[in-house]
């Protein structure tokens, strides 16, 4: 199992909000302290450069009315469960 971790002080990091707010809006976080901060930081930085070059942009036209200013989910299916997607699970129409 996962372990849950709060907020005690201002050198703590909650990376379960940190993960949460990096799904909704298409990204991802990384936890990277002094401690790990030599292996973590190249790790991280391995990944973001592998993923720069195999991401894609994906557009559509809604068939609803963009001017209410209300917030629409969105929810991508992929055919072949082998791959991941990262993207913004909404968008406020304007």
């Amino acid at each position: 199992g996962g372990t849950s971790s709060s907020v005690t002080n201002m050198d703590t990091v909650d990376m379960d909000m940190l993960n949460n707010f990096a799904d909704a809006s298409g990204g991802k976080a990384w936890l990277i302290t002094p401690d790990t901060r030599r292996n973590r930081l190249q790790e991280a930085l391995d990944q973001i450069a592998e993923e720069l070059r195999s991401q894609y942009s994906l557009g559509y036209y809604p068939g609803h009315d963009l001017s209410v200013g209300k917030w629409h989910c969105i929810d991508l299916t992929l055919k072949n469960l082998d791959y991941h997607v990262r993207y913004k699970k909404d968008y406020l129409g304007k």
